[in-house]
């Protein structure tokens, strides 16, 4: 009898609270154990794509909770060749969305604009194109508005139209980032 099937679901029920967790602003340390003990049973139960998912969103959790460590674990790069090689759109953009919080909540800006640029807007209205679109505006106005760069601000107004344009399909969903653009 195979409990591999079981297995899968249990860990991507354990990475889905892990996650949720961190977004949810859950104390950041008992964030990161938490999803120290996904990757250690990934690995151990061979699930490739829960383990390298963990791994991505683990890194920005510990570089957030200032803790250190995660040597052990892929960097971005490597994670990133995994997602492209084996075309993991999931893994893809955990990895992204992991970057750009990092960069994001440590106040990296230019690190966040440059994310954004590498990742242009399909024009599909993905989950993806709205974090994209959101991050990226809200980076450059801040940097619009600490160094008085007029290019910042292009990319920062460029973000608030898309936005706007997002909100008129659907004002319950984006209306408040769109404000938040403003």
């Amino acid at each position: 009898m195979s409990f591999k099937g079981d297995m899968e679901s249990a860990l991507r029920c354990r990475y889905s609270y892990c996650a949720t967790s961190l977004y949810l602003g859950i104390e950041l340390t008992s964030v990161s154990k938490n999803f120290a003990l996904c990757i250690q049973q990934s690995a151990k139960y061979q699930q490739q794509g829960v383990l390298h998912i963990a791994m991505a969103v683990f890194r920005a959790s510990i570089h957030l909770s200032g803790e250190g460590g995660g040597d052990e674990i892929m960097s971005y790069e490597e994670l990133n060749q995994i997602g492209e090689q084996s075309k993991n759109s999931v893994l893809l953009f955990n990895v992204f969305m992991s970057q750009i919080w990092q960069n994001f909540w440590s106040r990296d800006y230019v690190a966040v604009v440059k994310l954004c640029e590498k990742q242009p807007p399909s024009y599909h209205k993905r989950i993806l194109d709205v974090m994209r679109c959101f991050f990226e505006g809200i980076a450059s106005m801040s940097l619009a508005r600490d160094t008085n760069q007029l290019k910042w601000r292009i990319i920062g107004e460029k973000a608030v139209k898309s936005m706007a344009k997002l909100e008129m399909i659907n004002k319950w969903t984006f209306e408040n980032k769109s404000k938040l653009l403003q």
